[in-house]
């Protein structure tokens, strides 16, 4: 996921890591500066991950990286959308400046290794 995702991110992209230690892990693969958030720990509703991201006046790219099912679930409330993240995938949203967003994108681990194995980061034909 770091391979693909770290040049794709805005220079001033906050990033907010729960302070589990398989959370650290991950986003230590980008090597950015990070904020370690308790309310991102296991069980975070959506108005705690909403409250991190800084919804709705955040000023800049927010990156998230917190646990399942709580990540799926909040996915669900912002979008309407059903979906299971897989342990290092991604998810992108656009959130709107009422409750609600709109899924740009869902990536699975693999795809996401695909993704970085290609110069372009386009998917190979």
């Amino acid at each position: 996921m770091a391979r693909w995702l770290m040049p794709r991110l805005p220079q001033d992209c906050r990033i907010v890591v729960s302070p589990a230690v398989r959370a650290r892990q991950t986003v230590q693969a980008l090597h950015r500066h990070y904020e370690i958030e308790p309310a991102l720990a296991p069980g975070a509703s959506i108005a705690e991950v909403l409250a991190v991201a800084g919804w709705p006046a955040a000023p800049a790219t927010t990156l998230l990286v917190g646990h399942e099912p709580d990540l799926s679930q909040v996915l669900h409330d912002l979008t309407g959308a059903r979906v299971q993240m897989k342990k290092g995938g991604l998810a992108g949203v656009a959130l709107q400046r009422s409750i609600g967003g709109e899924m740009l994108a869902l990536l699975r681990p693999r795809e996401l290794r695909r993704l970085a194995r290609t110069p372009s980061g386009k998917t190979p034909s």
